[in-house]
């Protein structure tokens, strides 16, 4: 990777970690501007409100001076009472809405900050997968990306070794494999013969020649059967030396032979092959 790339992966991690979000912090967010929009929206009518209960000769103060008027007379003692519950009534929501008063006016962020941290959030939200979980995923994907891209000699030089390990592995098996099928050779070729001249092949010659090559899902060996079927001929590739008939009766050869290997002694055709007769 290149390091612009770099760069770019870094600024977006650096975003998410600086952005620092809390798991439930949007919805807190979303609840505190309501909350906070609603006492702003009502803080005139709170300030007015405490004005009424709390100013000389107003409602708490009119409210007290009859619940002392009225307690000096044993017959208007309840309703001195009842004035003395509205007084302490009265003096409890005074102090419930100074306390919504307050906390507007005490808060370390004001409707504005707050919004734009919620924008901020959503920002990145849209940005990162959209929530909080797929968001925290991204952080963890990109820090990989980039520790990837700063420790990357380190990286390649484990996977050229983890290459070399497979490798030699694989050519240790390939090798085991080729000298397994070199060392049954010899006798796949004497048993084909003697087929061969069962099915009145009496002059044909068979052998197996095994070659390199590039290493397959099969090993490392190219194997090739070359016939040669009158006296004197050369051996050639089985495909481009054999009549018809010749290559019938030599692949049903082949079919016994191979079929023995695998420990299977009697063979039934239900149709034998076009040119054996």
């Amino acid at each position: 990777m290149s390091d612009d790339e770099l760069d770019y992966l870094t600024n977006q991690y650096n975003l998410i970690h600086e952005t620092d979000i809390k798991e439930n912090e949007l919805e807190d967010l979303t609840q505190q501007i309501k909350e906070m929009s609603e006492i702003e929206k009502n803080s005139e009518i709170y300030t007015q409100a405490i004005y009424q209960l709390n100013k000389e000769s107003g409602l708490m103060d009119n409210c007290y001076d009859l619940y002392r008027s009225l307690s000096k007379n044993s017959s208007t003692e309840n309703m001195a009472n009842e004035f003395q519950d509205m007084y302490y009534r009265m003096s409890e929501m005074k102090e419930e809405l100074e306390t919504h008063l307050e906390r507007y006016r005490n808060n370390d962020f004001s409707i504005d900050d707050l919004q734009s941290r919620l924008y901020t959030i959503k920002s990145l939200y849209k940005k990162f997968g959209g929530s909080y979980q797929s968001l925290m995923e991204n952080k963890v994907r990109i820090e990989k990306q980039i520790d990837l891209i700063l420790n990357r000699e380190n990286v390649l030089n484990q996977l050229k070794e983890k290459i070399e390990k497979k490798k030699e592995a694989y050519f240790k098996l390939a090798e085991s494999l080729s000298k397994k099928r070199k060392s049954i050779f010899k006798n796949i070729e004497e048993h084909v013969m003697e087929h061969c001249h069962d099915l009145m092949l009496e002059h044909a010659r068979f052998k197996i020649q095994c070659d390199n090559k590039e290493p397959s899902s099969n090993g490392i060996d190219q194997i090739e059967f070359f016939v040669s079927m009158n006296p004197g001929q050369a051996f050639a590739p089985l495909k481009e030396s054999a009549s018809g008939g010749e290559l019938s009766r030599l692949m049903l050869a082949l079919k016994v032979v191979f079929q023995s290997q695998n420990g299977i002694s009697t063979i039934i055709f239900d149709e034998i092959d076009t040119g054996v007769s």
